[in-house]
């Protein structure tokens, strides 16, 4: 996953203090510090160090390749070397099957001398195993975007970062980022006290539900911004924000403490009228992930963001950014910098509407709302549903005729049946993003009229 092109997973975190300007010296001085360099590895050895970004087998920083004012963006490379076990053990019984054969024996400290002679030999044969991860540094906001979200590559980067900045970094989960925003310590512990969202009454828990404070108010606020997208006309702006149209995508996990199952995932078709949604909602589940759109502007010059986002972390998963069409790289890249940050300085808006409001003395009545939401979703019955609710009438049965014929018309009608299924059913268009520009046209008008 790049920063310079495609789709990316971020992971951001904060600093505990202020950062230099992208101009400021320091930045070239330490990243040429720290570059990784080329050397020997052992068996299950591993060598770090910054690497330029889009050139990540280079370690020479320059203000060309390593700086787009306001940001720094250079790479965080990991190299390993790496044998398989059972490689090693099949040349190992080879080299003892030809002492045997030459009437030698083969002692404790023998067998661990070849052992160790068949390692060193099968690493000088070895290629080193090369993992690496953008990193953007916005220097404006104090804030910093990791393209990795793997643990050994985070902590190896953490680290680094700290050897060669001097700066502590701060994982930017619900949690932090909700102190960070709503920047009063009693309500946070307040909130952080009770972050749930009870929608439903005397839910009988089930005794493995493990998630963390943190998870939950995550789910509480993907469940809330969800419920939001389905009561208004899809779209959100505030005084920070300029108006923009949001839609939930063919994917969504709710999850949650109630007997049962203890997850559904909704892909695909209409999820927002689906049967699994209510009854997951009234089972008590919040969602825990979804894919969101989010849509600026008309189809010609108008700007798309995509990505997954979960309960666990405050993460935006294969985000896809809005498209760059011009010929210069820095400026092309100076864009998708520009628009990761806006998309994060959109969510972060959202999510403090939706902390305010749970601080509030408005948030029973809200609750009362989404209640209701969640318990008048529409179940759409069966067609013998249909039938036992008295909705609609069964017919009398056809009279008994020749069992050949009988037998071929309802073959036809069944085949007739099927045809008319195939006519009836529309297709579902998973490329939502193909007829935007119509869907938010049309809502755009109704808010008009």
């Amino acid at each position: 996953m790049s920063l310079e092109s495609g789709s990316v997973t971020l992971k951001r975190f904060y600093t505990t203090k202020a950062l230099p300007e992208a101009k400021n010296d320091s930045w070239l001085d330490a990243l040429n510090q720290h570059a990784i360099k080329e050397k020997e590895l052992q068996l299950d050895g591993e060598n770090d160090g910054w690497a330029v970004l889009g050139n990540e087998l280079s370690n020479n920083f320059t203000y060309l390749n390593s700086q787009v004012p306001p940001y720094v963006c250079f790479a965080y490379r990991r190299d390993s070397i790496k044998v398989p076990g059972s490689l090693i053990e099949l040349h190992l019984k080879s080299q003892i099957a030809i002492e045997r054969e030459c009437g030698e024996g083969v002692s404790k400290t023998k067998k661990q001398e070849i052992k160790d002679d068949i390692i060193n030999d099968l690493i000088t044969r070895s290629l080193p195993n090369v993992d690496y991860a953008g990193v953007l540094v916005d220097t404006d906001h104090g804030e910093i975007f990791f393209s990795s979200s793997s643990d050994r590559m985070v902590d190896g980067f953490c680290q680094l970062f700290y050897e060669s900045f001097h700066v502590q970094l701060i994982d930017a989960d619900y949690a932090t980022i909700a102190h960070r925003l709503l920047d009063h310590e009693e309500r946070f512990e307040g909130l952080m006290s009770h972050p749930n969202l009870d929608l439903v009454e005397n839910l009988e828990v089930h005794p493995d539900f493990e998630d963390s404070p943190e998870m939950r108010l995550g789910s509480a606020f993907l469940t809330w911004f969800y419920y939001h997208l389905q009561d208004s006309d899809s779209s959100w702006s505030s005084e920070h924000i300029e108006e923009i149209f949001v839609v939930c995508e063919d994917q969504l996990t709710l999850a949650g403490e109630s007997m049962g199952s203890r997850e559904v995932t909704l892909r695909q078709g209409a999820i927002n009228t689906c049967r699994e949604l209510s009854a997951a909602l009234q089972a008590g589940k919040g969602v825990s992930k979804a894919k969101f759109l989010f849509y600026r502007g008309d189809e010609d010059d108008g700007q798309v963001w995509s990505f997954l986002i979960d309960k666990k972390n405050y993460v935006l998963g294969s985000l896809k950014l809005p498209k760059v069409e011009v010929a210069d790289d820095i400026t092309m890249l100076r864009e998708r910098f520009d628009s990761i940050r806006e998309i994060h300085t959109i969510i972060d808006d959202i999510f403090l509407d939706y902390l305010e409001m749970r601080t509030t003395e408005n948030w029973p009545t809200i609750c009362e709302r989404m209640r209701h939401w969640v318990f008048e979703l529409d179940l759409t019955p069966t067609p013998k549903e249909f039938v036992e609710s008295g909705l609609t009438e069964e017919k009398d049965p056809e009279p008994e005729g020749d069992p050949v014929n009988t037998e071929n018309e309802l073959k036809k009608e069944d085949d007739l049946h099927e045809t008319n299924e195939m006519e009836e059913v529309p297709k579902t268009d998973n490329s939502l993003a193909i007829s935007i520009k119509e869907t938010f046209s049309a809502e755009k008008d109704e808010k008009l009229e």
